[in-house]
């Protein structure tokens, strides 16, 4: 095995056993936001985590990052949520948006606004030195895949015309159309609530009617769309679900 070989190999061993740092962050959010322990499957259980697995995409630490973010941030944990905002976009650079999200939505929790623009400005700047390092040592006029359109659901007629319609993918096209639903539900849920887990999934949201084509044509492409919100939207939910015992009235 080479070098390069080699080097691919522990990647993946080490994206893969940093997953369960996912896991981990989960349930500890759950549980300070006071959801059910069940709850902490809702990182296990998310179909963009799954495939990951599967695939050995780093998307699963993106939702890792993430999580662990949103937790650290109402825990006041000032270097380590730089820390994870700087793996988060690291690993994604879409998840530059998200870390912008929370620090906006940080304040009621405690945050000062110097914090919040640091939590933004030092990310951003080391993926930007990270972006210049790639195009220097990297070839970057190979093809490159356009996620984003300027024209609202103009990916979806995209897809519609030349690929679920003519070749029947039906199965796409239920997918990417419950990408919609999910981002419908995300940005109805954060306009009542506000949450930090809410703050953290509406990019996601906000960028579904602009995904092209060559997003949501396959059901991977979709679910890698929007799987970061799933595990935030499930966890916003069940906070907001819990029982609460019936307190029976005094008797006099």
């Amino acid at each position: 095995m080479d070098r390069a070989a080699r080097g691919v190999a522990l990647g993946s061993l080490v994206v893969n056993l940093l997953v369960a740092v996912g896991a981990y962050f989960t349930a500890r959010l759950a549980q300070r936001i006071g959801a059910p322990v069940r709850a902490g499957y809702a990182f296990a259980l998310n179909p963009l985590v799954l495939a990951a697995l599967v695939l050995d995409l780093a998307d699963a630490l993106t939702v890792a990052t993430l999580v662990g973010l949103v937790l650290v941030v109402r825990r006041g944990r000032w270097g380590v949520a730089l820390a994870l905002g700087v793996l988060a976009v690291l690993t994604k650079e879409s998840s530059l948006l998200a870390v912008a999200a929370v620090a906006l939505g940080a304040s009621p929790v405690g945050w000062s606004r110097r914090r919040r623009v640091a939590l933004v400005a030092v990310p951003a700047v080391v993926l930007a030195a990270w972006a210049a390092y790639v195009r220097w040592r990297i070839d970057t006029h190979a093809s490159q895949i356009e996620e984003v359109t300027g024209v609202p659901f103009g990916g979806y007629a995209q897809a519609w015309r030349l690929a679920w319609s003519p070749e029947h993918q039906w199965g796409n096209a239920l997918v990417a159309g419950l990408l919609v639903v999910v981002a419908i539900v995300v940005v109805v849920r954060w306009w009542q609530r506000r949450s930090l887990e809410l703050w953290a999934a509406l990019p996601y949201a906000l960028l579904v009617p602009f995904l092209s084509g060559q997003v949501v044509h396959w059901s991977i492409n979709s679910i890698r769309a929007i799987g970061p919100a799933l595990t935030l939207l499930v966890l916003d939910v069940a906070s907001t679900r819990r029982s609460v015992p019936v307190v029976e009235p005094a008797t006099i």
